[in-house]
């Protein structure tokens, strides 16, 4: 596939939401950032790569976020959820400091964490995560889908995975045997959440965030609230980028950031499920020889 270079800049008004899609795509050795802002304020598409269901309904705050594989290889998914919070202003927009990444500590919905103002975000937006649901699969034609229509049980619909979501601690403590039938999303401490197993063609993961809600003591008031997802999705063959931080197979310029020495001993443990790890070309795949897609998405 070709490496497409073209950067897209979308906006949409939705009631009080205003929806900001910047796509920068990629191949599958490949690499690819999808950012998409659904912002709650008080007062997109290369066909082959993959599908981000982002079911955003601002009327009840559901916002499903799955990913889909509409591709012939298996793929590995992580995604991280930064947050960015001011609780005076409804103008105000978040700079490179004011994100702050989401972890999984009491829960894996409250991580504890604040603001520079020091306001606990989860004081005013909590969240529900994990679970499953229907959902109607992408066609390929737009690599973001929104879309909030019930499908259960409707013809040609699918039902996602049902996600539990576990500390990297939890997962490690595994046998290989519970390690090879979990699935869910598998935190780490750096924010990262891993899906746990490969994804094959026309598979999907399950549920990571399912519904923001909003406290009722913001009512009539000024604020900003966003997330920022950050999904990155790689092939076999560029599994470096995050266990080296190497630099993509298909193109020298890009690079993401280096896993935690836990998360690559939960990246290692994933590669290990996919069929695909013993059918690469020259030497069999190892941890560090193990291709990426990097998809943000920020909600508020």
């Amino acid at each position: 596939m070709s490496y497409l270079t073209k950067n897209r800049k979308v906006m949409v008004s939705v009631t009080a939401i205003i929806v900001a899609i910047l796509l920068m795509a990629g191949t599958f050795a490949w690499q690819q950032m999808v950012s998409q802002v659904n912002e709650f304020i008080g007062h997109g598409n290369p066909p082959g790569d993959v599908i981000v269901h982002d079911d955003f309904n601002p009327n009840t705050g559901v916002k499903d976020v799955y990913i889909e594989n509409p591709s012939s290889v298996d793929i590995f998914v992580r995604v991280k959820l930064n947050e960015a919070m001011n609780l005076t202003s409804n103008t105000w927009r978040p700079g490179a400091s004011d994100w702050i990444a989401h972890t999984y500590e009491s829960t894996p919905e409250n991580c504890g964490h604040y603001n520079a103002a020091g306001d606990y975000f989860h004081s005013y937006f909590t969240w529900v995560m994990g679970g499953s649901k229907w959902y109607m699969p992408g066609d390929g034609s737009q690599q973001i889908v929104q879309d909030t229509t019930n499908y259960t049980g409707a013809p040609g619909a699918k039902q996602t995975p049902y996600a539990q979501l576990v500390k990297v601690s939890a997962y490690l403590a595994m046998s290989d045997a519970e390690k090879a039938t979990f699935i869910g999303w598998i935190f780490d401490t750096d924010g990262y959440a891993y899906w746990s197993q490969p994804i094959g063609q026309d598979e999907v993961t399950g549920l990571l965030l399912h519904r923001v809600n909003t406290n009722s003591a913001l009512t009539d008031t000024d604020y900003y609230y966003a997330i920022d997802v950050i999904v990155e999705a790689v092939d076999i063959n560029d599994i470096p980028m995050w266990t080296q931080g190497a630099a993509s197979v298909s193109n020298a310029n890009i690079f993401y950031q280096q896993a935690t020495p836990s998360g690559k001993s939960v990246i290692n443990a994933i590669a290990a499920l996919s069929a695909s790890s013993s059918q690469i070309q020259g030497n069999p795949a190892t941890p560090t020889d193990l291709t990426t897609e990097t998809l943000t998405e920020a909600a508020t």
